[in-house]
């Protein structure tokens, strides 16, 4: 699995760190990860490469009916100790909630098609840009300009609890915005896949430039009933 991902056995290491810090009687921990990957483009040229990353847990400690949570953006091994720590700590304190059932008991996951694309995972700033040379040319041929963005995503979920309890997913997906633009009007066109090799950007640059070129040199109509 592609780098950018933290893998299955990398958050199942981080998950049982957390339950084993724990001193609740019940413990569930829901990580999630996220890498953002964008080209950005204006003037029909582009501007902006930028990766972000993003990272989530949440702990939920049970002692008897009392539940409390705490989240946090460290995903590493401190980090979900700690906030193991702090709710089991604060599971003491909180009102009892009658209603609290206990955690969700394991049962079968039925399978699902693969969300996840190694390729879309890897993708690179070179592999948007020929992404948006294929939304630029054309518009420069009907001397317009082009602005918006083109992203590839990757992340991962994974839930665990003290029960037994264990999942996890990685996706990808990839997505664009752009806008055509003249002296007398602009179009917009977006497209969004899970894999950045399906997501249809030619499709989308020809159908915003040519709502663009339709929407250049206006004339005025007389009032009257027009079919529409």
């Amino acid at each position: 699995m592609s780098g950018v991902l933290r893998g299955e056995k990398g958050l199942r290491a981080l998950a049982d760190a957390a339950m084993k810090a724990s001193t609740a009687d019940e413990t569930e921990v829901f990580l999630t990860a996220r890498t953002n990957a964008l080209t950005r483009y204006a003037n029909a040229y582009i501007h902006q490469n930028v990766v972000s990353t993003e990272a989530g847990v949440r702990v939920r400690a049970v002692k008897g009916k009392r539940v409390a949570l705490i989240s946090t953006d460290r995903l590493d091994r401190e980090g979900v100790e700690k906030a193991a720590r702090d709710a089991s700590e604060l599971a003491a304190l909180v009102p009892e909630n009658p209603r609290f059932a206990g955690l969700v008991e394991p049962k079968p996951i039925l399978s699902a098609p693969s969300a996840y694309d190694e390729r879309t995972a890897e993708a690179t700033p070179l592999d948007r840009a020929k992404a948006v040379k294929r939304i630029c040319d054309p518009a420069r041929a009907k001397k317009l300009t082009a602005a918006g963005f083109v992203q590839t995503t990757a992340g991962e979920i994974a839930i665990a609890n003290s029960k037994g309890v264990w999942a996890y997913s990685p996706r990808t997906s990839a997505d664009m915005e752009l806008v055509a633009i003249g002296d007398d009007g602009s179009a917009y066109a977006d497209r969004a896949s899970g894999d950045f090799a399906s997501l249809d950007v030619a499709a989308a640059a020809d159908e915003a430039i040519a709502k663009a070129v339709a929407a250049q040199h206006p004339r005025d109509l007389e009032p009257a009933t027009y079919e529409v």
